[in-house]
């Protein structure tokens, strides 16, 4: 990358970095990238997708946040399969956190002939786009596209050298977020599953050690209870939720 970035753009990156790192949730992530790229980076629109999940190995772009001119064909693009168009695919398999503006990988040509373009990118102006996709241990989990109007031009060698420095911590931040998100939902399931039961707290504590891949041993030397007693107590668990077995309770639970 050809430019240096000012020292006032780094204390500007620094900036975002510490708020992007003091979030306590996706919600807040959310509003804080879109809001720092819009404000930092010139351009018409900002769109961050993020996948909680995957579905057949591709990531499921559950969360979208818009800022800038009105996405108004958000739902089209969603609905329209627009994830094996021409366009997305010449990006090929990222793997990483680097940026890139679309006129680095497809030619002029190329771009303004294919169905995304014409469909959804056209009617709303936008020609130009700067992108990341965020990777974290080795999935890729979300991406922001910075988009401008013909008429403005396209993103300079400033703006792609910022994402650049700013993406891996987005992605970092991003993917912890998603995991402790993803363990609150699971830690909430299996106390919903467990009030039905009316399970003692020694037992929810008894289940939570049993479903961890603890073996008898190692759980009754944990508690500090005996074998016998941790059969017992077993023995009641397996009682009150109806089960037979370790891999029985294991299912019930995460309702496999």
């Amino acid at each position: 990358m050809s430019q240096t970035l000012l020292e006032r753009d780094w204390r500007s990156i620094c900036d975002i970095i510490y708020c992007v790192c003091s979030c306590k949730g996706l919600d807040e992530l959310e509003a804080v990238v879109v809001q720092r790229l819009f404000s930092f980076i010139p351009c018409t629109q900002v769109t961050l997708f993020i996948a909680t999940g995957q579905k057949d190995g591709e990531p499921c772009y559950d969360r979208v946040k818009v800022i800038g001119i009105d996405a108004d064909y958000m739902d089209k693009f969603l609905e329209g399969g627009y994830g094996t168009d021409p366009y997305l695919r010449g990006f090929g398999q990222p793997n990483n956190s680097r940026a890139f503006r679309d006129s680095d990988l497809l030619p002029e040509h190329f771009r303004v002939e294919t169905p995304l373009y014409r469909d959804i990118y056209k009617p709303q102006g936008l020609h130009y786009a700067l992108r990341s996709f965020f990777s974290h241990e080795g999935s890729i989990i979300g991406n922001v596209s910075l988009f401008n109007t013909e008429a403005a031009g396209d993103f300079s060698d400033r703006d792609v050298e910022i994402l650049n420095v700013l993406a891996p911590h987005i992605a970092l931040k991003l993917g912890q977020l998603v995991e402790s998100e993803s363990q609150q939902q699971i830690i909430q399931k299996r106390a919903d599953v467990l009030d039905r039961f009316n399970l003692t707290a020694r037992e929810r504590e008894i289940v939570r050690c049993v479903l961890s891949n603890t073996n008898d041993v190692e759980v009754a030397e944990y508690l500090s209870i005996s074998p016998k007693t941790l059969k017992k107590h077993l023995h009641n668990i397996y009682t009150k939720t109806g089960v037979e077995s370790r891999m029985q309770l294991y299912s019930l639970i995460y309702n496999i």
